[in-house]
């Protein structure tokens, strides 16, 4: 690493004015370098972390169908 030390904020600043593809090639450098994946962190939060993360996890239904049998004045509030 070299002596001089960058803030917080110029890594920031320096990341938000990378282009999309420069940024992608970072990422696959950093974790190639750094034996890691930026897919990991997403993984362990969408099964809700800790032990959790060990079990594989219950794919939620995300689509429904809605099927109004009856006429009132209230539909909205049903759906």
């Amino acid at each position: 690493m070299s002596e001089a030390q960058l803030s917080r904020d110029q890594v920031k600043d320096y990341l938000k004015n990378l282009s999309l593809l420069d940024a992608a090639a970072l990422v696959k450098e950093l974790e190639q370098e750094l034996g890691v994946s930026a897919a990991a962190p997403i993984a362990v939060a969408a099964a809700g972390g800790g032990a959790a993360a060990a079990a594989p996890a219950a794919v939620e239904q995300d689509e429904f169908t809605v099927m109004l049998t009856g006429s009132g004045e209230k539909k909205i509030q049903v759906i």
